[in-house]
């Protein structure tokens, strides 16, 4: 299958949330699985799986990603915390299972708190 020529690596818009809330966010990855392939598993001998920086490019998954799961053609990721006013961002990878193709999607996450009125 060729890479993707027309999407970029950021091809979900930037989403909004408070430091309270759990969100599931799910990263697609239907164009780029091969004929007869699938995504592997998320375990130790796989890739699969998604890992979040903060705006100094510091890895903080344990801080932001609460649970990270394979749904048919999807990587899903349950987002939580985050600081308020912080940038992040999310890279999700998609290991093939036969393959071993590793296609990535970013996605960037805006932590803000609501203002209480």
């Amino acid at each position: 299958m060729p890479a993707r020529e027309t999407d970029s690596f950021f091809p979900y818009p930037p989403i909004w949330k408070t430091p309270a809330e759990l969100v599931n966010f799910d990263f697609e990855f239907t164009d780029d699985i091969p004929a007869s392939d699938s995504i592997k598993a998320i375990g130790i001998s796989s890739a699969t799986g998604a890992v979040a920086y903060d705006e100094s490019s510091t890895v903080v998954t344990s801080t932001l990603i609460f649970s990270t799961v394979v749904t048919g053609t999807k990587v899903r990721v349950k987002l939580t915390g985050g600081m308020d006013g912080s940038n992040y961002t999310i890279i999700a990878t998609a290991e093939m299972s036969t393959s071993g193709e590793k296609p990535q999607q970013g996605l960037k996450v805006k932590v803000r708190s609501i203002p209480v009125i």
